[in-house]
Formats: C-alpha cells, sequence, structure tokens
C-alpha cells in the first residue's frame, strides 16, 4: 500500500499526529503530540475561564500557524 500524501495533510489538519501515525513515521511523537491535543480541546471546552483566551488574536494566529505547518510538515514526508 502507498502512502497517499493528501491523506496524510488530511489527518494532520483534523488530528495532529494522526497524519505521522498513518505515515509510520514520527511514532514516538505522535503518541505524546496526540494526548496533548485532546487534553487541550478538552480543556477548552470545559473551563470556563478559557473564553477570555480566545479573544487573544495572537493565540488564533499561532494555532492556525502550527496547524498549517503540521499539515505542510505530514505532506512534506509523505512526499519523501
Amino acid at each position: 500500500m502507498s502512502t497517499k500524501p493528501w491523506v496524510a495533510a488530511v489527518l494532520n489538519g483534523v488530528l495532529p499526529g494522526a497524519g505521522y501515525l498513518y505515515l509510520k513515521r514520527r511514532k514516538v511523537f505522535s503518541l505524546l503530540l496526540i494526548p496533548a491535543v485532546l487534553l487541550t480541546w478538552y480543556w477548552s471546552f470545559t473551563d470556563p475561564q478559557v473564553k477570555n483566551y480566545y479573544g487573544s488574536s495572537v493565540l488564533i494566529l499561532a494555532t492556525v500557524l502550527l496547524e498549517v505547518a503540521f499539515i505542510v510538515d505530514a505532506y512534506t514526508e509523505a512526499k519523501s
């Protein structure tokens, strides 16, 4: 089975680290990243104080740039 770069990119876009598991690369990084992302999502939806952080344009920009970096990196890893 050949890996498809776009699948790795989409998986990393939905859940950072999942694209690396699909590629069977960076397993330790993925196994640390996925729980971190899930715990952050849980925290952001259950802690009422988090609403104060979402107004920060710096936080939003950093999150978007990090997500794009994971998508591009998974795509690049699959191509190589």
